[in-house]
């Protein structure tokens, strides 16, 4: 499997939207790495004020997924 891999350009990272959205109780975040390389991901709300992190790990190059429940790094459901 080629890092593209039918996910956009060859040697780019790329995040796909997340599905289902809306969502109702949680959410999968999709993205591909050309190469091993640290990541993270992380929510923020319309203030640009951190929610949550998800990630923060090196990772290896391909597809990658990540479930979030809408809850922030406290617990408090944020979205639904």
């Amino acid at each position: 499997m080629t890092a593209d891999a039918g996910w956009g350009h060859p040697g780019r990272a790329l995040l796909r939207p997340n599905h289902p959205n809306p969502f109702t109780p949680q959410t999968t975040i999709s993205f591909s790495l050309p190469d091993a390389c640290p990541v993270r991901l992380a929510i923020y709300d319309a203030s640009g004020r951190l929610v949550r992190r998800l990630l923060s790990a090196t990772m290896e190059a391909g597809p990658h997924s990540i479930e979030w429940d809408g809850r922030s790094d406290r617990g408090v459901a944020v979205a639904s």
